[in-house]
Parts: C-alpha cells; structure tokens; sequence
C-alpha cells in the first residue's frame, strides 16, 4: 500500500479548547466596548443561598474580575456564595445602562445569564423570567452548562441583546466537595463571536503530542504546549520561528485569533491559499499568505485570566491558519524570568478561533452535523469467504508494526473495509487525560509505503456437550 504525501496528509483527523479576546488587542486597539466608568456604583454584587439571601456588593468591584478598556482585573479572581448550603448562587456584575453584549469570555463562573432590558436593576436573582441564558459551543454542540473553575468558555447572546446586568450562576450540588462558585475572570464584547478552534486540527512545529492542549479549553498556565523544557537549539528568531496550525475540513471565515498563556513576543498570522486538494500540512511557502504581525506580546502572568487579541483588519476565508511564533516573550515576573531560555523557548496555553455570527445562530458554527458519519481517509480493503473474526496490523518497510488496526473484530462475508486516519500507536502523550484530552493522539506516520497483514477466523460457537463434572 503506498501512501502518497497527498494522501498521508489528508489522513489527519480532528481533534477537539479556546483562548480570549484581550481587553487591548496586540496592536493597541481596543477589543471591548466596556470602560471602567461604565460600571455601577455597586458593580459586583453576591447572592448566596437560601430563603433569606440578600445581595451583599463585593469590595472593589466587578474591576476585580472584569476587563475593561482602562483597567485589568485582580489575580485572585472572586469566590461567591461560600455557605455550607448546596444549591444556586449568584455573582452578579452590574453596568450603569443596557450595553450591547454579543459574546462574553469567561474562565469558570458557572452558567452566564443577563438581566432583560427594561427589568429593574439588579434584576432578581432567583426569577428566571427576568433573565436571557447564554449559550456556547461545547464538543460541537450547543450548551448551556456551567463552565467549571478551570474552564475556558465563549457564551454568546441573542443578536441584538443590550443588558446592565450579568449574572454568573453556580448550583453546587451535595456531593461536591466545595460548594462556593468561582470566576476568575470575564471580558464583554460587543460583536457575537463562535470559537471554532475546537473543530479544527491542530499541528505543531514541535511537542506535537501536546499540540491538543492548544484547543481543549483548559487553563494550565504551567502545563502547556511548547518546543521543549529547554527551548530550541538556536534564538526563536522569523528565520527560526515555531509555529501552531489550525485546520478545518472546509473553509470557515475568522474575523482573528486570541491566545491564552502567550509565551512569545511577536507573531505573524497566515492562512493557506492553496489548492484544496493539498494538505496544508504538506504546503509550501508559496501556499502561505501573510495576515497580520504582531509585537509587544506577553503571557500576562500572574493574571488567572490574560487574553491577547490577535484581530484582522478584515475577515478572512481559509481553510487553515498558520501562527509563526516569531520570538521569546520579555517576562516581568520574577517567576518568569528563566522560562524564555535566553530567547529559545516559546509557549502557548489556549488558541481561539474567532468566527463572526453577525444575526446567525450559535449552530451555524458547528461545521458537521452530530449524525454525519465520518470516516478516515484510507481505505483498507480486504474480501472474506465467510464471516469471520479480523485482526488486522500496518506495518512500515522494514516490518516495524507502527499500528494495531483492528483487533477481533467481527465482518461479514464478501468485500469489507476497516478504515485508517494515518496515525502510529507511538508517541502518545501519556498525561493527555490530566489536560483534559479525552482522545489521546497518535502521531502521523511519515509519508511511504506500508503494509498490511492480517489473521481471521471463524467466529466462537458455544454448544451445550455435558455439565460440569458429569
């Protein structure tokens, strides 16, 4: 069987995160509409649990959590509704005046809902009829689930929808360990934004094993991807750069990229322009065209919730988008101050991908319908005489097994196919579950010739001969 690059390259899968939108992009423009004067007098208001519960405001206000376009919020981010009573607490961030909110990015907080303009401020927290749900996308389906404390979520509202109240909502069960809520921190935007980056495949100049935890909405500032504890061999320099690429079946429109944990200090933004029976995997320079540069960058640390908008000047249409990861960081923290590695070391936390909704809903994002039956690209065909139980294994020219294929599986008689994505057994990032990664990936093998072998038998017949011991 011999596997040409094309088709080496077209074997890649999906793998299923998500980063912010900076309350200053990288170049200086401001990414939300929201100032400090904006915020209420009492900004940020706690509602804890039962019959009794009164709104208790919170020193220093939703400035503690809320990027605006003057201001960043505080490390610690906020605790709400700390009783030893299981159910709903609220953490309300109140505005002077119904603003327009399109999508809001948050790390943890719970649920996200919105007072209903024209309600009394602060609304209610307890009556649902006063409030709209947000929504978001989650494993390629709408949700309306709580985002956990170390979750990276991107809610979007109704089109149109102008509000003064945000209200964060945890419903702590008995069982769990803890029962206060816990947002680390939020950013409003005007514009309703999906993130597709979780829908894409996702690739890496190195670690690529730990490439999925660019896209598994996950906040692990000490834990992400890089090119290594200690860097590259040389300064990461543009004739040296790492890069991080998304991938998507089809072509998706993106207005920009966020990036979460930015451990680099400039970038440059491309998008593949070639043929789109290529791989982008396997394209050249001339394949690539520049979007966008940007300097000045920094992973904000020790901020729980730093984003770093990385917006176009327009959208764009593509099939895929390459970050070039154009030099260290300069880090001011003390804690910080080694990880460049004297210029070759780069990191990066979380990459989001954003796609403009404009008045369409959230679902037109999700890029395959839950139903469709999707299989990898390379055929592996074999013909049985009767029904039997297959075991089938790839192996490289030099008889080397790089993949268990199928293993006692049951086909009928006649033509049958088991499908292969491309992928080796090896390599696989045996911490992919404390990330987050659900799938562990493989790696791909390397484009060549590889064959296949395979046992079969008859299928296991029990028949009933004589009891035990008889």
């Amino acid at each position: 069987m011999k596997l040409p690059p094309s088709l080496f390259s077209a074997s890649l899968g999906l793998v299923g995160s998500l980063a912010f939108v900076h309350a200053v992009s990288a170049e200086g423009t401001p990414q939300t509409h929201v100032r400090s004067e904006d915020l209420a007098a009492d900004s940020l208001l706690i509602r804890d649990v039962g019959e009794g519960a009164t709104l208790v405001p919170v020193a220093g206000g939703a400035k503690t959590v809320l990027w605006t376009q003057n201001t960043q919020p505080d490390f610690r981010g906020v605790t709400f509704g700390e009783s030893s009573v299981p159910g709903a607490r609220h953490l309300l961030v109140q505005l002077k005046a119904p603003t327009p909110v399109g999508t809001v990015i948050v790390r943890g907080g719970g649920k996200l809902s919105v007072l209903k303009e024209g309600v009394a401020t602060p609304g209610r927290p307890t009556s649902e009829g006063e409030w709209i749900s947000a929504e978001r996308l989650s494993t390629a389906k709408v949700s309306r689930e709580e985002v956990t404390k170390d979750e990276l979520a991107t809610w979007i509202l109704p089109p149109g929808a102008k509000t003064s109240v945000l209200r964060f909502t945890h419903d702590a069960q008995p069982s769990d360990p803890k029962y206060a809520g816990w947002l680390g921190g939020v950013i409003i935007l005007q514009e309703r934004y999906a993130n597709v980056a979780p829908q894409a495949q996702v690739i890496a100049s190195s670690h690529e094993e730990a490439a999925g935890k660019l896209i598994n909405s996950q906040d692990e500032q000490w834990k992400t991807w890089d090119n290594g504890t200690e860097g590259a061999a040389k300064v990461v320099s543009p004739e040296r750069a790492e890069w991080v690429t998304l991938i998507w079946p089809q072509a998706v429109k993106l207005a920009g990229l966020e990036t979460l944990g930015t451990g680099f200090g400039t970038a440059e933004v491309e998008q593949y322009v070639g043929d789109a029976g290529m791989h982008p995997r396997e394209a050249g320079a001339a394949q690539w065209k520049s979007v966008k540069t940007y300097a000045g960058l920094s992973s904000g640390y020790p901020l729980p919730f730093s984003p770093r908008g990385l917006m176009f000047d327009q959208p764009i249409s593509t099939r895929a988008v390459r970050l070039r990861l154009t030099s260290s960081p300069q880090e001011g923290h003390p804690h910080m101050k080694s990880r460049p590695k004297d210029g070759r070391r780069v990191w990066l936390a979380e990459v989001m991908a954003l796609a403009p909704l404009g008045t369409a809903d959230l679902i037109s994002a999700v890029l395959e319908s839950p139903d469709q039956k999707l299989f990898p690209p390379i055929p592996v065909k074999f013909n049985l005489k009767e029904p039997g139980v297959v075991t089938l294994v790839i192996e490289d020219q030099e008889g080397k097994r790089v993949r268990n294929l199928v293993a006692e599986t049951s086909y009928p008689a006649g033509e049958n196919t088991a499908w292969w994505d491309g992928m080796d057994d090896l390599g696989r990032d045996r911490d992919a579950a404390e990330h987050g990664l659900y799938h562990i990936p493989g790696q791909p093998v390397a484009p060549g010739t590889y064959r296949v072998r395979g046992l079969v038998r008859k299928p296991l017949e029990l028949r009933y001969e004589f009891s035990i011991y008889n």
